[in-house]
């Protein structure tokens, strides 16, 4: 995530909860006279009641990025990551679901997703790290995003995993939630602040005419103290051309002066799909003030994609996002689309806008297994000194197994 709040980092905990609650679940499906299945959606178990289910499911991506730098500043460098390897259990006991989710990559157990839901009301509650439920293209996995990587929207303005509680609820037409959560995870020791949000998405049309997505997310975050009792202050940024453009990264808005940052926020969502072209479009805003500094962060993109073998996105109903595409056949599917992403921050002594255009091309090889190749031209400009900061273009892919 590139929105973040300073503060001191704790070494990793061994994932202790992760191995005792997998052995849990294995264990009653031992027990229990389970149905198994190994297929492409992962192992999964169940009793044959029903009543107890177990499953696992985990992705790898490995990504690389090579750069065209123009003559300003440092130069970004050719590269390859292991950008993620995840592991996660998922199931129910009961009335009870859980999901425990880890990325071991970079050497380092990271936790996801580790939460207990159960149904309340027309909708489930989640409790523990959560990922909030936040804009659609966020709340899109990563598996399944037209591009290589999100949108700045997303970037920006969703904290990423926290400790906190989520309710998800939907109709035929409607699909809504709320969160509440503190500024903690297992990544960081900040324990003060609080943040709430809540989206809303209204699907007008029936499935026979296609899918119109209409939402909003909006929310507010407090970043707080960290454990030595240290307000952290908060700032953004976007890294221009990938994940690997170290050198073309840009700090938006920086709020850093010791004192608590309020942050108002507010997404507008529109997606259209239908057959094998679909469109989708964000745009954001959020102010920072800290009492003493403001600033105003704009963001947006939009997105056009097409399947060329005719399959069309995946759409999940209860969730309101975007998934694995449909019907994907022996030969597999393959899928262009083009995106247009800004982000423009402004404080007293900062006028930065970037922007990117990115052209991806995607082989969806089987169900399991996504090819990616992203063209990305990109530019930065610092609006006060009427000067450009960066102009970079860039050539990024990844190979994807997903179970």
């Amino acid at each position: 995530m590139n929105l973040h709040a300073r503060g001191s980092l704790r070494p990793k905990k061994s994932p202790l909860a992760f191995s005792l609650l997998a052995a849990v679940a294995l264990g009653v499906c031992a027990t229990a006279q389970a149905e198994t299945t190994l297929d492409s959606n992962g192992f999964n178990a169940a009793s044959d009641d029903g009543q107890y289910t177990f499953g696992i499911h985990g992705r790898v991506q490995f990504d690389g990025g090579w750069f065209d730098n123009d003559d300003r500043g440092s130069d970004n460098v050719a590269g390859t990551e292991l950008r993620r390897v995840r592991l996660a259990f998922s199931g129910k006991l009961g009335d009870w679901g859980y999901v425990i989710d880890y990325d071991f990559a970079n050497n380092k157990a990271t936790g996801q997703t580790i939460a207990l839901s159960h149904k309340l009301g027309p909708g489930s509650i989640s409790v523990g790290q959560i990922k909030p439920f936040y804009s659609l293209e966020y709340t899109t996995d990563d598996l399944w995003a037209s591009m290589q990587e999100r949108s700045w929207v997303a970037d920006t303005q969703a904290l990423g995993y926290r400790y906190g509680a989520s309710w998800v609820g939907n109709t035929a037409q409607w699909v809504y939630g709320v969160n509440l959560y503190n500024e903690a995870n297992t990544d960081t020791d900040r324990n003060s602040g609080l943040g709430e949000s809540a989206r809303v998405v209204w699907l007008p049309l029936p499935k026979r005419d296609g899918l119109l997505h209409l939402g909003v997310s909006g929310g507010h975050d407090e970043i707080g103290r960290n454990q030595n009792d240290v307000y952290t202050g908060a700032s953004a940024s976007v890294r221009a051309a990938g994940h690997l453009s170290d050198q073309s990264r840009f700090t938006l808005i920086s709020l850093n002066d010791g004192s608590q940052v309020d942050i108002n926020k507010y997404v507008g969502e529109v997606a259209y799909s239908r057959g094998p072209f679909y469109v989708q479009s964000e745009a954001g805003k959020a102010h920072y003030d800290d009492g003493a500094q403001e600033g105003d962060l704009k963001t947006g993109y939009a997105t056009v994609g097409w399947f060329i073998t005719g399959q069309t996105r995946g759409y999940d109903f209860k969730k309101g996002r975007f998934t694995r595409p449909d019907n994907i056949g022996e030969h597999g599917a393959w899928e262009v689309a083009l995106r247009y992403d800004t982000a423009h921050g402004e404080q007293a002594s900062r006028d930065i806008e970037v922007k990117a255009t990115t052209l991806g091309v995607n082989w969806y090889a089987s169900k399991n297994v996504l090819f990616r190749m992203d063209l990305i031209h990109s530019q930065a400009q610092d609006n006060i000194a009427h000067a450009t900061l960066d102009r970079t273009n860039a050539v990024t892919g990844r190979m994807q197994i997903a179970f």
